[in-house]
């Protein structure tokens, strides 16, 4: 069974993002080459699971995302205690929230349903951050202290912009905190070797280009990376619902990684970020 990286269910405050908006998903996902959902944007999360058995996809991530609302949290905490077996959810802190945001972090992950902590820093709805904004360092130290994975979006369309998803930022945080388990989703990009360089030099950071590994410019440097310095740090994602999941995994497949590869990238690294097992060195390494 895989594990899918990047996943927004069709829950409560996800279903007002315009991923879930006809008009707006698909002209923009068609430049891809993946497609979204058959029944995209009339979906349940009876049709999400369905997508994930059609893809032989075991566990799901879900990233939290404050932008669609003060209640997100409570769906994604919802989310987790609801299917304990299916998703491992991380609920978006505000690290501009001080003791406020440390109590969260208790009472919804330590104490709580959820498996980690996700920032979004560009899209933080008080003020965009940067993430080696040392305001944020009581809740890298939180997580680093109580052995929580932490989840970021980090690439893409993250902030105002471009500075927002360069590697440098994450380097900082890696070097100061490093045993925090930190995964980048949408992989820095478009700075996509300088991701790879710094997710080779940092043991504790892994990478999930998710959608960027569809053929767009720089796909093909996650690939070669996946192939060599990054094998045991690239994770499969499918950005779901703006990709089905089972094209994204038939994409992942087919799109050039090694065999050798591949155990990795579907399973075996997201499962090592996630605490499900540790990872061993295959012999070919």
């Amino acid at each position: 069974m895989y594990i899918d990286s990047r996943v927004r269910p069709p829950y409560k405050t996800y279903l007002d993002q315009a991923i879930y908006k006809k008009e707006h998903n698909r002209p923009w996902t068609s430049r891809f080459e993946v497609s979204y959902p058959e029944n995209h944007p009339d979906l349940t999360m009876e049709s999400m699971f369905q997508n994930m058995e059609d893809a032989n996809i075991g566990i799901a991530l879900v990233a939290g995302r404050l932008s669609c609302g003060p209640t997100n949290g409570d769906d994604v905490t919802e989310l987790a205690a609801a299917y304990p077996e299916k998703l491992r959810c991380f609920p978006d802190i505000n690290p501009l929230h001080g003791e406020i945001a440390l109590k969260e972090i208790d009472d919804r992950v330590i104490n709580g349903p959820c498996t980690g902590v996700c920032m979004e820093f560009g899209f933080n709805p008080i003020e965009p951050m940067y993430a080696n904004d040392k305001r944020a360092w009581a809740v890298y130290q939180k997580c680093s202290d109580n052995n929580l994975p932490l989840y970021l979006s980090f690439g893409g369309f993250i902030g105002p912009d471009q500075s927002y998803c360069h590697p440098m930022l994450i380097e900082d945080v890696a070097k100061a905190f490093p045993n925090l388990k930190m995964l980048l989703a949408h992989g820095c990009y478009p700075f996509v070797q300088e991701a790879c360089h710094m997710a080779m030099n940092q043991p504790n950071v892994y990478l999930a280009p998710d959608m960027y590994l569809f053929g767009v410019p720089g796909s093909r440097d996650y690939i070669d990376g996946g192939n060599t310095i990054i094998r045991e740090k690239l994770l499969y994602g499918s950005a779901y619902p703006i990709f089905d999941m089972k094209q994204s995994v038939e994409y992942y497949l087919h799109c050039g990684f090694k065999e050798s590869s591949l155990e990795y990238i579907m399973y075996k690294n997201a499962a090592a970020f996630l605490g499900i097992e540790e990872r061993t060195n295959s012999k070919e390494w």
